[in-house]
């Protein structure tokens, strides 16, 4: 596919910057919607394992995630390296090559020094970025919760939860469970931190500070609740 239009679907990424406890963060959304993947499954500028992977998904939706994830990753990576498209692109697209730590947590390979974490759900794509450890997790509201806050939620995160009006429920899980992911996240070890040991504090609005047992670090995290009304988006960062 060509350059043109590459840029016409980097023109749908919406970005945000804010600072969190003294981190600046950006954070890059796409809705995917309007993607055809179709016209990615040659490209030689995504990297090859994720090729693969686009090719192997069934459902539609998910292989336009894959892409909005790749484009994202390919606006940024113009912005913080300074490269034109067609530079990253062709000759220096390695820029955009991927690892993985042992969690399964993926940074750049040429540059593991630039912290991001990525996020999808419904029909977004999210990369959260910053110069500290950062995490960020977002998800649509319409999921069952239920079972998950009854497995995973902690003895007084459940009945914070079930002792709301019924109509605030459903808000308070994905608050909860969206900072639990980007704190998991921006430590970078995933599920391996039992869900809940997680605890949240809030200490302004929207603004939380998160911990857990056995893990170091001072972490903040904020809800963006700019953010489409459908949809929570944590984003958490070392401070």
């Amino acid at each position: 596919m060509n350059s043109w239009n590459i840029q016409s679907d980097i023109s749908k990424i919406k970005k945000m910057k804010f600072t969190l406890a003294g981190i600046d963060i950006q954070i890059f959304f796409m809705d995917v919607s309007s993607i055809c993947h179709e016209t990615y499954c040659n490209a030689n500028w995504i990297p090859k394992k994720r090729i693969q992977r686009l090719v192997k998904y069934r459902q539609e939706r998910d292989k336009k995630l894959l892409i909005g994830g790749e484009l994202i990753l390919l606006s940024y990576a113009s912005e913080k390296f300074d490269k034109s498209y067609a530079s990253l692109l062709a000759k220096e697209s390695y820029l955009l090559e991927r690892d993985v730590n042992e969690y399964g947590k993926p940074y750049f390979i040429y540059h593991p020094d630039v912290p991001f974490n990525m996020s999808h759900s419904g029909k977004y794509c999210v990369c959260a970025f910053s110069d500290s450890r950062i995490g960020v997790d977002i998800q649509i509201k319409s999921e069952p919760y239920a079972d998950v806050a009854d497995s995973f939620f902690n003895d007084s995160e459940r009945k914070i939860l079930y002792d709301l009006p019924e109509n605030k429920r459903e808000d308070y899980f994905f608050t909860t469970w969206t900072l639990k992911e980007s704190y998991m996240k921006a430590v970078g070890k995933g599920m391996q931190i039992p869900l809940k040991e997680i605890q949240e504090y809030e200490i302004s609005e929207d603004t939380y500070a998160i911990s857990a047992k056995n893990e170091e670090g001072r972490y903040i995290a904020r809800i963006l609740s700019e953010f489409d009304d459908e949809y929570k988006l944590s984003v958490c960062t070392l401070c």
